[in-house]
This record gives C-alpha cells, structure tokens and sequence, in this order.
C-alpha cells in the first residue's frame, strides 16, 4: 500500500512537470499562477515558474511572484509538519499520515514532509508489529492455561468420542500459535534479541515441542553461550586493561619517588628522604638502583646521627642546655628510635626543671 502511494506521488511530480512545461509559454500565465496558489497548489505553481524563460514578457513579474510562491509554500510546509507533529502526539497516526499524504499532493517536492511521513509509517508498522506480538503472545499464554486445564479434565472425567474430538480441535489451534510464535522467536533470534527470542520459544515449546522449535531453542542456546562467552573475555580484557592502567599510575609514580629522593638527598633533607623511600616501598620492591640509594641514605643518617650526638655532647658541656636538646631532636628525626637521644634529652630537660626551679626559690 505505502509503494503504491509513493508511485502516485512520482508520477504526479511528473505529471505537474510537464504539465509546468507547457504552462509556462501560456498567455494567461500569471491568472493561472494565481488561481493555484489561490487553491494551495504550491508544486505545481513553483513547477510551472521554474518553467518560464527569460524571454517571457512578463519575467519580471514572473520573478517576484516566484519568491512569493516559495514564500507561502514554505510556510504552508511548515504548518502542515506542525499539525502533522501535533497530531501524531494526540496517538492519531492514521490522521496524520493521511495529512501528510494531503499536503503532498500539494506540495510533492518537500523532502521534511516525505521525511516525516515516512519515519511516522515506520514508527507505526513498528508498532503495529509489537502489538500483534503481544497479542499472539497472550494469546499462546491463554491457550497453554487452556490445555493444562484440558489435560486435567481428560485425567479426572469419562473419556468421550465428543472430548476426544474437540482435544484434537484444541491441539490443532496450539500447533498453529506455536507455529507462528517459532517464527517470531526465530526472527527475534536473528535479530540479536536474545531475551525476547527465549520468552517466545519457551512458550511455543509448551504449546507445541516440535522439531522446529527445538532446533530453534538450542540455536538461542549456542547464541547464549557465545554472548556470555564474549561477555566473559570482554571482562577479562577490561581486567587486564584495569591492571595495566594501575601498574602504569605506578610506575609513573615510582619515577616522581625516585626524583624526589634523590633530590631530597642532594639537599641533605633526610627526614623527607625518608619518607619518599618509605613511599615507594609501598608500591613494591625496591629495584638495584633504589636499593644503593637507600644505602647513600643510610650512610648519612648515621653520619647526622653522630654529627647530631657530638654537636649535642659540645652544647651540654657549655651549659647551653637548649642547644644540646635541638641537636638531639635533629636526631631523633632522622632516627626516631635511637635511645642515646632521647636519654639525652630526657637527662637535659632534668637539669633546665631544677635550674628553673633554682631561679623561682631566689625570687621569693
């Protein structure tokens, strides 16, 4: 029906065509142009203009009634595809697509009227086709309630030539539901519609385990397999891609470590030496090369340390107090855990105690 439609509006363009051919040389050109647009032929006026040549007595004319012509084609184009859009959103398709068609008959060159009427036929034999799914569906549904019901009756009640002859009746009409549910589920198959494609051959199955349908399922049954198949190795390479991506963020991060070590030694800041070793210890095994920076670092802590003790012991002995212990707590920086300072240190606070106590007896 819709090929036919559009072989109608081919051959009317054609038709207004040569039709606009001979127009165009008429006498009374103007009075016709006139009298189209008066009736909203709008193709056919902007036809037969665009038929006109130069030499026409009145070409002028011809050109400013052409931008007018075009003018109210295009805002008759318009209003035809909101009232088209308006309708099609009140559910009133077949009206619409009968408006569209109308207005195309006035107008045949508009390609946002072809375009609209053909998405809004395509959007309505979509779903005219998901309805009478549906429908066929609920209907398998209801007719294999039916035969559980029958089945059970047959078990339950005296057998009869009448019950055995409706039986075959009921059977008949299930194999022919399963047959066009087989269908619909192999379409649904092949359109990749795993879901929709298991839901319909269950149900043509149970109305009817026919060969056909069998093959059917076991085909949905490899296609389930691949798909999880395929889901399974996407995973995997999302993994190694993940994995790959964290020991990248490291690496890089181990080289930012590594340079602000080696700075950190350069500078003799060793306590953030210290922390930038500790950091990349976390993110592995130290390599070779951090492994005989770590020794330089061990190398010269112990030097502080000593330095640090010394320097401490000097200050002590002067009675400058407060010197020994920031020597000391230089230490315990880079070493927290060395006891030498911290009795030194504990043994200098003493002293600084008694001494300030010394001073706070003479006052009174």
């Amino acid at each position: 029906m819709n090929r036919c439609k559009l072989i109608s509006v081919v051959l009317l363009i054609t038709f207004v065509q040569g039709c606009a051919y001979i127009s165009a040389r008429s006498s009374n050109l103007l009075e016709k142009i006139d009298l189209l647009v008066e009736q909203q032929y709008y193709g056919q006026a902007q036809a037969i203009l665009s038929k006109v040549p130069a030499s026409h007595p009145d070409y002028s004319q011809v050109l400013v009634l052409t931008e007018t012509v075009d003018k109210q084609a295009k805002a008759y184009e318009q209003q035809a595809l909101a009232q088209g859009d308006e309708l099609e959103q009140a559910g009133r398709w077949q009206v619409a697509i009968e408006h569209y068609e109308q207005a195309l008959s006035l107008l045949p060159s508009s390609e946002p009227l072809t375009q609209a009427l053909q998405a809004l036929q395509l959007k309505r034999d979509q779903r005219v086709a998901t309805l009478e799914l549906n429908q066929l569906i609920a209907q398998g549904e209801w007719l294999r309630q039916r035969d559980l019901t029958r089945e059970e009756l047959l078990l339950i009640t005296p057998s009869s030539w009448f019950k055995a002859r409706r039986q075959e009746d009921a059977q008949r009409e299930s194999k022919k539901v399963a047959v066009a549910l087989g269908k619909e589920g192999e379409l649904a198959l092949a359109q990749g519609e795993l879901l929709r494609a298991q839901k319909i051959l269950d149900l043509a199955w149970q109305l009817d385990p026919a060969p056909e349908i069998e093959t059917a399922r076991k085909n949905l049954a490899t296609q389930q397999e691949q798909v999880a198949a395929n889901k399974l190795r996407s995973q995997v390479a999302d993994q190694q891609k993940q994995r790959q991506a964290v020991m990248n963020s490291r690496k890089h991060m181990r080289k930012i470590l590594q340079g602000s070590f080696q700075q950190a030694l350069a500078d003799r800041e060793l306590s953030d030496a210290l922390d930038y070793i500790a950091r990349l210890k976390l993110l592995g095994e130290l390599d070779e090369g951090e492994q005989q920076l770590v020794q330089q670092l061990e190398f010269m802590i112990e030097k502080q340390v000593n330095e640090g003790l010394n320097l401490g012991v000097e200050h002590y002995g002067l009675g400058e107090y407060q010197q020994a212990i920031a020597s000391w707590q230089r230490v315990l920086e880079v070493d927290p855990e060395n006891r030498q300072a911290q009795a030194h240190i504990t043994r200098a606070e003493r002293i600084l105690e008694k001494l300030q106590r010394l001073r706070d007896s003479k006052k009174e």
